[in-house]
């Protein structure tokens, strides 16, 4: 069951352009068009397939108002301008063409030509072939722009004609999201599993899309709640997923979906369905004084190794020992005289899983 909304059926949608539609600006920047969600929606049975025409249109030379492209094995020619909000600090841009032509990317900030920086390019595939460019270092909710374009020495291989999708491209959002998540959490429930979040404001907010995945990788649709729209007030969710997988693990994400169509995706939460224990670990008494109690809960019995690291990065403590299986309380006594006032760091290393957690010493 859940609070807020039950989605009682998915629903894929494919949405085909005419081949005569011009996407983006040719050699135009100016012209950029802003990337559609809609785009990748039911990917990959259900691709939107976009027209070769303005990227790929012969004897038109690529805008050279923008830096030029350094990653490109020959020609480059014929480019087609898209604008992105991002939706995190990292990107994907997937271009999967279907015919005999040789595809490139190339990513910018900045928001004027002359005056793009070069944040990506590449030209690793060949002819034919699917091109990915992954992007680091975004700030979220900023606008980005990206061009592709054919890159060959061979004219019919950069001028070709055919189409080409998005499928696979990640965190390009349509439009900038302010919806702030403060809190998502994952615990058993019976044969459940029960997801629960907060937000502490919302804007345009239209649902949150709960996604299930086996690996991390690969997520589906498994319900929807709806959102409460525009709100300066802290709102919580739940959401149980009554038939979780019989994989050892579950991983949950969040697809909030704003009413104009852009979405953005939550951090990953996992748990083990079959089992309600996960490492964690726990300051008792924070700040300390003289000694630290520490709570560990532990998923399986296990040598453990304690380190309390300071804001040098020095290891002012190490202590070794074992955990059962459950709650263990540890008690860290006679701290040595390189422990001052401050702000330290707790790292619990058990069955290979490192820990961390901070906590202020006052002496």
């Amino acid at each position: 069951m859940l609070r807020k909304t039950l989605a009682v059926a998915l629903m894929l949608c494919t949405f085909k352009f005419s081949p005569a539609q011009i996407l983006g600006g040719g050699t135009d920047f100016s012209n950029a068009v802003l990337f559609n969600q809609s785009w990748i929606n039911g990917c990959p049975g259900g691709a939107t397939t976009l027209s070769n025409q303005a990227p790929f249109e012969s004897n038109t030379a690529i805008d050279p108002c923008a830096p030029a492209p350094a990653c490109v094995g020959g020609t480059a020619i014929s480019d087609v301008w898209f604008s992105f909000f991002a939706q995190s600090s990292t990107a994907t841009i997937v271009i999967n063409p279907s015919a005999s032509f040789d595809v490139a990317i190339q990513a910018f900030s900045g928001n004027t030509c002359p005056g793009l920086t070069d944040i990506g390019c590449t030209d690793a595939g060949g002819i034919g072939a699917t091109e990915t460019l992954n992007l680091t270092g975004l700030t979220a909710n900023r606008m980005y722009y990206f061009r592709i374009f054919g890159s060959s020495n061979d004219v019919s291989n950069r001028t070709g004609t055919g189409t080409y999708n998005f499928c696979s491209s990640t965190e390009l959002g349509s439009a900038i999201l302010a919806v702030e998540i403060t809190n998502f959490s994952a615990t058993k429930k019976n044969t459940a599993v029960q997801l629960n979040w907060t937000t502490a404001s919302e804007s345009g907010n239209s649902f949150f899309e709960i996604e299930r995945s086996s690996n991390g990788n690969s997520y589906q649709s498994i319900g929807k709640v709806n959102g409460a729209g525009t709100t300066v007030l802290a709102t919580h969710y739940s959401f149980d997923d009554i038939a979780p997988l019989t994989t050892a693990l579950n991983y949950y994400r969040l697809k909030e979906v704003s009413a104009n169509g852009g979405y953005k995706y939550s951090s990953v939460v996992v748990i083990r369905p079959d089992n309600n224990l996960q490492k964690t670990v726990a300051i008792l008494s924070n700040p300390i004084t003289d000694h630290l109690r520490i709570k560990i809960s532990s998923d399986v019995a296990s040598g453990m190794q304690l380190k309390v690291i300071n804001d040098l990065g020095q290891v002012v403590c190490h202590q070794s020992g074992s955990v059962v299986k459950g709650d263990n309380i540890i008690a860290v006594d006679n701290l040595n005289h390189d422990f001052y006032n401050g702000i330290y760091t707790l790292q619990v290393t058990i069955d290979n899983e490192i820990l961390n957690t901070k906590f202020i010493a006052v002496k």
